[in-house]
């Protein structure tokens, strides 16, 4: 049987080297300067495996720097969120449900000021928008704060003819 250097100097050498992710630690722990193994996970289990997270040093920002960063990215649904969540500026976890004690839901965290539905849609008439994906094309160009998705922000949506004018 393999032996291999305490959990604390296998994370530290890792840190040091500058490993930020799983699969970079497994394609160069024979690098280290100590003895790692290539499944930490399974080795430390039982003496201070806690995620590769804090084995690698990664924490991960507070629920208000990541609502933050996800509502300036234009999520505005969970699909948006878990398409977007490693580009954004800070370190997010991707899924945010389970990490952080004031989660309340998703409607709430990515909920942002908009504007009011009558405002966005009066907005949208004056402009002429015909079309969702002229909407989608638009809708950051608008006098208002407009969702992208404005049928999972607005209790009010009915339809894009209604929300275009375009209803019969």
């Amino acid at each position: 049987m393999k032996t291999y250097d305490p959990y604390e100097t296998v994370s530290e050498c890792a840190r040091n080297a500058g490993f930020s992710a799983a699969h970079i630690y497994q394609k160069r722990y024979k690098t280290l300067p100590c003895r790692a193994p290539i499944h930490p996970a399974t080795v430390y289990r039982d003496t201070g495996w806690d995620g590769w997270k804090e084995f690698l040093g990664k924490t991960i920002s507070s629920y208000d720097e990541v609502q933050h960063a996800a509502i300036h990215a234009g999520c505005t649904t969970v699909v948006d969120y878990k398409r977007m969540y490693k580009e954004l500026p800070v370190n997010a976890p991707s899924a945010p449900n389970l990490i952080y004690d004031e989660w309340t839901s998703w409607k709430e965290f990515l909920s942002s000021d908009f504007d009011s539905y009558d405002d966005v849609h009066q907005q949208v008439l004056n402009l002429g928008i015909a079309t969702a994906r002229d909407y989608w094309e638009q809708y950051k160009t608008l006098n208002c704060n407009a969702p992208s998705r404005p049928y999972n922000v607005y209790e009010e949506w009915t339809s894009w003819d209604d929300f275009l004018g375009n209803a019969v």
